[in-house]
């Protein structure tokens, strides 16, 4: 099975994963590309990813070496400043232990790179693709469900929703 297949199963599962007040967002996916982008029109600068075998020195500051398959949310790009992703970042920060509780796994938070902060879950990977495609999809539905109001709160409070 190839990524494209492989995130064609993800995002056929993601609606029955997620509750109906969720399902208003847009995929993207370029073909054979590593990741998915699920995009909330109300999340201005911003998106969840999930990224199948990502490695860079960003992933082994949080997750150690090796490749890793994540889901997370970005904030950040050419319309935000500094100043706005630092004020996410430190107003996000407190809510990252009850998101990791919720989830129960730990999740990062922390500046991506000089224009991208973000929050990650490292996902647990399957032997078996077709599973691992349906235990993805539960686990980014998860993740949705667990970062959405804290991420909507902040959002509001910095004036960017």
């Amino acid at each position: 099975m190839d990524y494209d297949d492989f995130f064609h199963r993800v995002t056929g599962y993601l609606p029955s994963t997620l509750p109906a007040g969720l399902q208003h967002f847009n995929i993207r996916h370029n073909p054979g590309a590593n990741w998915i982008v699920l995009r909330f029109h109300e999340f201005k600068y911003s998106q969840y990813e999930l990224h199948l075998a990502k490695s860079s020195s960003h992933h082994k500051a949080y997750f150690g070496e090796g490749k890793v398959d994540l889901v997370a949310f970005y904030y950040g790009g050419s319309g935000v400043s500094n100043d706005q992703r630092m004020a996410w970042l430190n107003t996000v920060n407190p809510y990252v232990e009850l998101i990791s509780r919720q989830l129960g796994t730990p999740v990062v938070c922390g500046e991506w790179s000089e224009n991208w902060a973000w929050l990650a879950m490292k996902l647990t990977e399957y032997d078996d693709i077709r599973k691992m495609a349906m235990s993805y999809s539960i686990s980014l539905a998860h993740f949705i469900q667990a970062t959405y109001i804290p991420i909507s709160k902040v959002l509001v409070a910095l004036g960017s929703m």
